[in-house]
């Protein structure tokens, strides 16, 4: 009996392998079609990689697209081929490369400028002289557009600034109010002081009297805030 030779069993197991790999390649990929259910989709391409809800349309996941279900049925499929998602991936990450790149180039360049920038700023002079409101601008400006450059402490130092300022600025109204509310109750001293040699009614004159009383009270008030508020007279 003649028995095949070894060289024909390897030309038959590499056709074999060919033809396989051939039938592989060639095999079409699954697709889904309008109106299928949830459990066809996932027999075809496997559970999604992730799925998101939104009012009635779930959304299923995958590498080579998005399907969309209402009421548990397709109504659209975005899939495309796996040679196809991967060149879409690629070109993906080329541009995010590219991003990044330039993110990085971009911060070298504002983090030189904004060094730079820092410097001349403080050996300014004339920066230096104008109000703080003006100075404080100027550096939340200069920190959004220098965000790499460490402007702590001169922000601060002009943010206190500023503060200081509007607490005088406040103390100051304040000052004024209570002056004119005591300008305003020493002409109604007046005023009562005449009422009160006018009338012969002892009511009319208790009623004064009561005013004044309340006033006085008001007075002592006011005077004691005006002691918190005005700087005691230097020596």
């Amino acid at each position: 009996m003649k028995h095949p030779s070894p060289i024909a069993f390897g030309l038959t197991g590499i056709l074999l392998a060919m033809g396989l790999a051939l039938s592989l390649i060639a095999a079409p990929e699954p697709e889904v079609e309008i109106g299928e259910s949830i459990h066809a989709v996932v027999t075809k391409l496997g559970e999604p990689e992730g799925q998101f809800q939104q009012g009635r349309i779930l959304t299923f996941y995958y590498t080579r697209g998005m399907v969309d279900f209402t009421d548990g049925r397709v109504v659209k499929s975005t899939l495309v081929s796996s040679e196809e998602a991967r060149q879409i991936r690629q070109a993906r990450e080329r541009v995010e490369a590219d991003q990044r790149r330039q993110a990085e180039a971009d911060k070298n360049r504002l983090t030189f400028e904004g060094a730079a920038e820092l410097t001349k700023r403080l050996e300014d002079k004339t920066f230096a002289a104008q109000p703080a409101e003006a100075r404080l601008t100027a550096w939340q400006e200069f920190s959004r557009h220098y965000p790499y450059t460490d402007i702590t402490a001169p922000l601060a130092g002009a943010q206190a600034e500023v503060d200081q300022l509007q607490q005088e600025r406040q103390v100051q109204e304040e000052i004024q109010r209570i002056d004119q509310r005591l300008t305003e109750i020493k002409a109604r001293f007046h005023q009562l002081d005449k009422d009160y040699a006018a009338s012969l009614a002892n009511w009319k004159r208790n009623e004064i009297t009561a005013e004044r009383n309340r006033l006085n009270a008001e007075l002592a008030e006011l005077d004691s805030r005006l002691l918190t508020l005005k700087p005691a007279p230097k020596p």
